[in-house]
C-alpha cells in the first residue's frame, strides 16, 4: 500500500507554507508557478490525506519535500550562514557575510551602511529594481561581494558588469533561462537556487553541475520556509556537496498564522549547526 501523509497548510505574508508528513516546503507568492490543486492531482487524495504514487512527481516543490521524507540526514554539521537584512537602516549587522535588501533605497543610504559597516562581505539584493546610473553612483565597489538581481532587464546584465564592474548572481528568474544564455553572460558569478522552486537534488544537480563548469558558486536559499523546511535545505546542501554560505535568514522573519515548529537550529554569531531532526 502507498505510503499516507497528512497535508496540511500555513498562511504567511510571504506565501503559503505546505506539510507532508513532517516535510515541508514552500509556493513562493508571484514566483512559484505551481498551486495547491497542480500539487494534488499529483497524488492520489482523500481529503486532507495523500497518498504517494511515486518519489518524484511532476511538483518540483512536492520533490524538495518528499526527498527529505526519504533521504535520512547524513549527520550534523555546522555552516556559514549569510545574513539577511529586510530592513538595513535599522538593524544591525552581526555576521561576516550580510545580504541586504536594496530594494527602495537609494544610493546614498547604502553608502552610508557600507562606510559605516566595513570589513564585511555584502551581497545588495536588488530585486531588478536598481538603474545602472545608481550602481554608478553608489562607490564602495570594493565592499561589494555580488549584486543579486541588480537591473530590470535581463539584457542590460552584461553591460551592468562592464560598466560598474561589479559581479552578480541571479535568484528567481534563474530557471527562465537556458544554460546557452546563461553562459553568454559576463559577471555572473552567483545562483541562487530556492529548493521550493526548483525541487529535489535530482533537479538541481545539472545547475550545480553548469556552475562548476563555469566558475560559478551556487547559493542554496529559502523561500521563508519554517524551521522543518530551514533543515530540509540544510541537510539538501550537504547532500549536494556545497560549501558556500547559507541563505537561510529569512527564518527570523517567518511568520505564520497557526504555525508551531519546535527550533532545530542553534545558531552561533556566523554560523548554524543543524541537529538534523527529521
Amino acid at each position: 500500500m502507498a505510503p499516507c501523509y497528512n497535508l496540511t497548510k500555513y498562511h504567511g505574508e510571504y506565501g503559503t507554507l505546505y506539510r507532508i508528513g513532517d516535510a515541508e516546503f514552500m509556493l513562493l507568492k508571484g514566483r512559484s508557478l505551481e498551486t495547491e490543486q497542480s500539487i494534488r492531482t499529483s497524488f492520489e487524495c482523500e481529503g486532507d490525506k495523500i497518498f504517494r504514487r511515486e518519489l518524484f512527481h511532476t511538483s518540483l516543490a512536492a520533490n524538495f519535500a518528499l526527498e527529505s521524507l526519504y533521504n535520512p540526514p547524513l549527520h550534523a554539521h555546522t555552516y556559514e550562514v549569510m545574513e539577511l537584512l529586510h530592513n538595513p537602516l535599522k538593524e544591525t549587522p552581526m555576521k561576516a557575510v550580510v545580504k541586504i535588501k536594496a530594494a527602495g533605497l537609494t544610493p546614498r543610504q547604502m553608502a552610508v551602511i557600507l562606510e559605516k559597516f566595513r570589513g564585511r562581505k555584502w551581497v545588495l539584493d536588488c530585486n531588478r529594481t536598481w538603474t545602472l546610473d545608481m550602481f554608478k553612483s553608489l562607490g564602495y565597489t570594493d565592499e561589494i561581494w555580488y549584486v543579486e538581481d541588480p537591473v530590470a532587464r535581463f539584457e542590460d546584465l552584461s553591460r551592468f558588469f562592464q560598466e560598474t564592474g561589479l559581479h552578480f548572481g541571479m535568484d528567481e528568474t534563474l530557471a527562465e533561462h537556458s544554460f546557452k544564455t546563461l553562459s553568454q553572460l559576463q559577471g555572473l558569478t552567483h545562483f541562487i537556487i530556492k529548493p521550493s522552486l526548483f525541487g529535489s537534488s535530482l533537479q538541481i544537480r545539472p545547475w550545480i553541475d553548469f556552475a562548476k563548469n563555469h566558475n560559478i558558486d551556487v547559493i542554496l536559499s529559502s523561500s521563508m520556509e519554517g524551521k522543518c523546511g530551514i533543515d530540509q535545505i540544510i541537510a539538501l546542501h550537504q547532500r549536494l556537496g556545497l560549501t558556500t554560505p547559507l541563505g537561510i535568514d529569512t527564518l527570523k522573519y517567518a511568520n505564520y498564522e497557526n504555525a508551531r515548529f519546535e527550533p532545530v537550529l542553534s545558531v552561533t554569531e556566523t554560523m548554524v549547526q543543524s541537529h538534523c531532526p527529521y
